[in-house]
């Protein structure tokens, strides 16, 4: 192969041909990142509800002469399948977001369950292109209360059917089981789950809207079922296991409910109600004592108004 030598003037010229010919270029000609990286080691920080976050951003402060941190944060709207990013704005609103002692990683104080997401420190220099981070997802727990047990009042509409309630509140993500027995369980126990699918157990708490004060006051259902409600914020969940109550012989009911199998329990919950219904004799009683009771004032109020009116209508004397 033949060698052709060119002379420096010569290759000068074809240099400059060169770089005229080839396309522009940004004016700095520095692959994104390339003069600095920055890391968002974990990728995941969990927190529960109430206590403190802080999401890292970790970087060369020394290869830049100044420097400037935004934080961005994406989270999906929620039964849309799409996601929205917001710039934060501190020491604006939020006020619970604030720069850590390093001025680069974020800091959440207290931390809501509205703080859900994946947030990304951008680093800024003058001359220089944003370099973003890799994100952190900050994931929130919110354990649920311990379960309540409810005994709904009866209704001159239905005095003979009552519904007994446990309610557990309040929880995220939503993954929960209720189980709720009666009389230690002599019959099989109710499980009421949320996002359990994983364990072969589908969800068997319908959705509801309704508030739960309405649920409480709705006619008693005759079966066992699962109520499955959220907030008003659309974060917090609520779980109702319902047991249907049929007033029998008289006798003590012992129900018990616990709640367990959430990522933010450590340790199953439990509450329990012993109860002892009246009887049938004892009702036919307080009925019969009651009519007694309206009669004896009845006759009273009548007593008196008769008093009253000959008082006051009698004949008169000139």
């Amino acid at each position: 192969m033949a060698v052709v030598y060119l002379s420096s003037r010569v290759s000068g010229f074809l240099l400059c041909l060169v770089l005229w010919a080839a396309p522009p270029r940004p004016a700095v000609a520095i692959a994104t990142g390339s003069w600095m990286k920055v890391s968002q080691d974990p990728a995941t920080v969990t927190a529960m509800r109430g206590q403190n976050a802080t999401l890292p951003c970790h970087f060369l402060k020394e290869a830049a002469d100044s420097y400037g941190v935004e934080w961005y944060r994406s989270r999906t709207l929620d039964g849309q399948g799409q996601s929205e990013r917001t710039k934060l704005v501190f020491p604006g609103e939020p006020p619970r977001f604030s720069y850590a002692v390093d001025e680069a990683s974020l800091s959440i104080a207290p931390v809501g369950l509205e703080d859900l997401g994946v947030y990304y420190c951008v680093v800024k220099s003058p001359g220089q292109r944003d370099v973003e981070g890799n994100g952190t997802e900050l994931q929130v727990l919110a354990p649920p209360s311990a379960p309540q047990i409810f005994l709904q009042a009866p209704s001159e509409l239905w005095p003979r059917e009552w519904n007994v309630f446990c309610v557990t509140e309040g929880f995220y993500p939503k993954q929960v089981r209720l189980t709720f027995s009666k009389n230690g369980g002599e019959a099989d126990p109710q499980n009421c789950t949320l996002g359990l699918e994983h364990e072969g157990t589908p969800d068997s708490a319908p959705i509801g809207w309704l508030p739960i004060s309405l649920v409480m006051e709705a006619k008693p259902h005759p079966v066992q079922h699962c109520i499955h409600m959220m907030d008003s914020s659309g974060w917090g969940h609520y779980l109702v296991s319902v047991m249907p109550l049929h007033l029998g012989p008289a006798g003590i009911l012992s129900y018990n409910c616990t709640v367990h199998d959430h990522p933010g329990l450590h340790a199953a919950l439990s509450t329990s109600l012993n109860w002892e219904p009246p009887s049938n004799q004892m009702i036919r009683y307080l009925n019969v004592t009651k009519i007694w009771i309206l009669s004896g004032v009845t006759l009273a109020f009548t007593a008196a108004a008769l008093k009253s009116f000959c008082e006051k209508g009698g004949p008169r004397h000139s």
